[in-house]
């Protein structure tokens, strides 16, 4: 599956039979994440006010902070896609000849990451913790301490691929991190004393986890776009005769 650097000509008719070629641009893809992510962040916010005015119970489908619900699955599918492109990088990087184990790496993070969003490991690991430790107050969700060491490890490993990247590629990353770690980890120990005290169903308690999670659904969207940024001059060209381009054909550096 290698990849091309995308040319101003039509390259369509010396492409094989048995292979597809496309180009994703980063703008459509930055406007479509923009609106999905603030849609379902406000249909969710819009939908727990609707329902506490008219005392009647959430609309679980709609609710960021329901294990089953559409943002749920949303912000699960992020992680997919970040990783298939973490993956379509890697094999920018195998066909240029530049190091290509950060991006497999990073991919594989994301694609765990997905399942821990699926099915919240997170937060039944931080259960299981909170009981052992008795954790209260600013600890409440004391899952938050071993993630963000798990987070600081990932970065320390990640360091070379990422100084490995343009300036511009490298900014946006690192910004894409920084609001989603703000949101998962920074705005949940901010909530962790008011949930224990009032519980979860409190307005700020319900402010606070919309907030948290769009940060979270932001920051990934980034992370995407600056990938897809990056990769955006070079055509994806999928062999289905065969993986792998011929020994003798020429990749240029971009």
């Amino acid at each position: 599956m290698p990849l091309e650097p995308d040319a101003t000509s039509d390259t369509r008719s010396h492409l094989p039979t048995d292979s597809l070629a496309w180009r994703v641009s980063a703008r459509p893809v930055a406007i479509g994440l923009a609106v999905a992510v603030l849609g379902l962040s406000l249909a969710s916010y819009a939908m727990h006010l609707a329902t506490r005015a008219a005392d009647v119970g959430s609309i679980a489908a709609l609710d960021v902070g329901d294990e089953v619900s559409l943002p749920t699955w949303f912000g699960s599918g992020l992680f997919v896609v970040a990783a298939l492109v973490l993956l379509v990088g890697r094999q920018r990087a195998i066909s240029t000849g530049a190091p290509a184990r950060g991006w497999l790496s990073l991919a594989v993070v994301m694609l765990a990451l997905s399942i821990d969003e699926a099915v919240s490991l997170h937060e039944r690991l931080g259960s299981a913790l909170r009981d052992m430790t008795g954790a209260t107050g600013f600890f409440y969700y004391i899952w938050v301490f071993p993630a963000l060491a798990f987070v600081a490890v990932v970065g320390v490993m990640q360091l070379r691929w990422l100084a490995a990247l343009p300036s511009r590629t490298r900014t946006l990353l690192v910004l894409g991190g920084v609001v989603f770690v703000l949101g998962a980890a920074g705005l949940e120990l901010l909530a962790g004393a008011g949930d224990e005290a009032n519980g979860t169903e409190t307005l700020r308690s319900v402010t606070m986890t919309a907030v948290e999670e769009l940060a979270e659904m932001a920051g990934l969207s980034i992370f995407i776009v600056a990938l897809i940024d990056h990769l955006a001059g070079f055509r994806l060209h999928v062999d289905f005769a065969g993986f792998g381009a011929p020994d003798d054909e020429v990749r240029p550096q971009r």
